[in-house]
């Protein structure tokens, strides 16, 4: 029944993911671009596959700006120019995929890109009716998705439950792509099989699998929590700069959901997942686990230490052997290289003192190292 409330709940927000969950992520709508000069400009799509039967989904999107992004293999995006017969392609991703190349538009939904570099290779692209598989807005020139309480709910409904009746979501991933867009993972996990299902989404493509679910996170999240967007535009108010590169929510002992964002300045931080307040404290526990581990282990070297350390010698006992280790005493087997200052380094190293240890170790301890950890 609680399952069934949930459902009814999120539906409405989340009724745009079933169109995916029936056809694999391919959702239609129809261009409105027209045949002419700027016929090229629109959606379009090839696929193929290669030489061992691998099928691929390449979409190109060329804007009226004269900018263009390219998913799936090869991913890309850049700005484009239109000569005569020619598109020039200008990568801002990487310099190998600026190129010039032939293009034939015969009729308004077959568009013909012929490679001639490093040899003549013939790309069949046909006016494409997908529609991306989440809904976006642009920050810093990226492509944030948006509506991901909806879009989690949905995928819920249509592919969680149907797999596992008590699955719930326990985090949310947003990884940046080389193009300008983002893959979102929702992580589902089911007690009764200590399993775990991932949904990846980019923009045009869907993948599903299901795992051992026994080291992975277990703690729900709750259906509604701050849209990404609102997150991003919260750090960036609190000082945080560069564009988005990863967002995780998850949920966390005293803090609930909670946004954790790192960006491209290498800059960061986490924020309440219900009203998007930055946290400045470390919701994971980490630092202080750390920390804690550090000492833990620091106190039983120092045991150890003390348990080997010999007892320090009296002043004149030290100096006694310090003086007997100059004379004279032919036939005794003593080494003439010189004393090793042993008992006097293990002392200064029990006792915690880094500058005696280091004049032990070099040869070189004062009247005073001798007197106090003994030569």
């Amino acid at each position: 029944m609680k399952h069934l409330i949930l459902a009814i709940s999120l539906l409405m927000s989340g009724l745009m993911f079933l169109a995916f969950g029936a056809n694999g992520g391919e959702a239609r709508a129809q261009s409105d671009t027209e045949a002419g000069a700027d016929g090229h400009i629109g959606i379009w799509e090839r696929r193929f596959q290669d030489s061992v039967g691998q099928k691929y989904l390449e979409v190109l999107e060329l804007y009226p700006d004269r900018r263009y992004v390219k998913h799936g293999w090869a991913e890309d995006r850049g700005r484009y120019q239109v000569e005569g017969n020619q598109i020039g392609f200008r990568s801002d991703v990487n310099d190998r995929h600026t190129r010039d190349v032939e293009f034939e538009q015969t009729d308004d939904d077959r568009l013909k890109l012929v490679v001639t570099f490093p040899f003549r290779m013939e790309e069949e692209w046909q006016r494409s009716t997908l529609t991306p598989n989440f809904r976006t807005i642009e920050i810093d020139g990226r492509h944030v998705p948006r509506a991901l309480s909806g879009l989690m709910g949905a995928a819920l409904i249509s592919e969680a439950l149907p797999w596992r009746a008590d699955a719930l979501p326990t985090w949310v991933r947003v990884e940046e792509r080389q193009n300008g867009h983002y893959t979102v993972i929702f992580h589902f996990y089911s007690p009764s099989t200590v399993e775990e299902m991932r949904i990846r989404l980019s923009a045009y493509d869907i993948k599903r699998s299901t795992n051992d679910g026994s080291r992975t996170v277990t703690a729900a999240l709750p259906p509604n929590f701050m849209d990404l967007p609102l997150i991003v535009s919260a750090a960036k108010r609190d000082g945080i700069a560069g564009a988005l590169k990863k967002a995780d929510l998850l949920s966390y002992e005293g803090y609930g959901a909670v946004w954790g964002l790192s960006t491209t300045a290498r800059q960061g931080g986490y924020f309440a997942g219900e009203t998007g307040e930055r946290i400045r404290a470390d919701v994971t526990g980490y630092v202080a686990q750390y920390n804690e581990d550090w000492r833990r282990i620091n106190d039983q070297w120092r045991a150890l230490l003390r348990q080997l350390a010999p007892k320090p010698q009296s002043s004149f006992s030290s100096f006694d052997s310090f003086g007997s280790g100059s004379s004279g005493n032919s036939g005794s087997g003593s080494s003439s290289s010189g004393p090793t200052y042993d008992t006097g380094s293990q002392n200064a190293w029990g006792a915690d003192d880094p500058g005696a240890y280091g004049r032990f170790q070099n040869g070189t301890p004062t009247a005073d190292d001798c007197y106090r950890y003994g030569c």
